[in-house]
Parts: structure tokens; C-alpha cells; sequence
């Protein structure tokens, strides 16, 4: 029997304006189902971008403003956070078979 464990990474990255009015979510595409159905309640509140995790780790690495980043691969959240100087914390870890 094969395991496949799929684990989401996020951190604060730390690189939007402060004061800002509404919360700049980067994400997993995998994740854009479930985050608009929680999500769906602060519109106006939140913005996401959904994109492969390396398209996400890059833009932020060359400064897009991003409150929140949630990975779906834990090289590239590793490669930014250390990059940002911030911590990854896992949030979900899927186990399928």
C-alpha cells in the first residue's frame, strides 16, 4: 500500500504595507476550492492569488506584497521563508492511500 502524504506549509511573509485594510493571501492553486468556500464570508476583507507554489514563492521573493503564503510544497515555502526570515508553520498534513 502507498502513503501519500501532502502537506501545506504557510508563514507570514512580512511584505505588505503596513496598516493595510484587507489581508493579501497567496495560495495553493490545489486549495482554491476550499479556501472561497471559508473565505466567502470576508469578502472585501481578503484577496487571494492562486498559482503553482513555485509561481507564488518567486513573486514573493522578488517582492510581492503577501500577508499570508500557503504552500503545497515545502521546499519552495523552505526557500522563502529563510529567504524573508520567517518561520514555516505545517497546517495540514493529508494522508491518502
Amino acid at each position: 500500500m502507498k502513503w501519500l502524504w501532502l502537506s501545506f506549509w504557510f508563514f507570514l511573509a512580512g511584505t505588505a504595507a503596513q496598516g493595510a485594510d484587507r489581508l493579501v493571501v497567496f495560495a495553493a492553486a490545489s486549495l482554491k476550492g476550499p479556501l472561497d468556500v471559508v473565505l466567502a464570508d470576508f469578502e472585501g476583507d481578503v484577496v487571494v492569488s492562486y498559482a503553482s507554489s513555485a509561481v507564488l514563492a518567486r513573486q514573493i521573493q522578488q517582492g510581492a506584497p503577501a500577508d499570508l503564503f500557503l504552500s503545497a510544497n515545502t521546499a519552495w515555502a523552505q526557500l522563502v521563508a529563510e529567504s524573508k526570515g520567517v518561520s514555516l508553520v505545517p497546517f495540514l498534513a493529508i494522508d491518502w492511500c
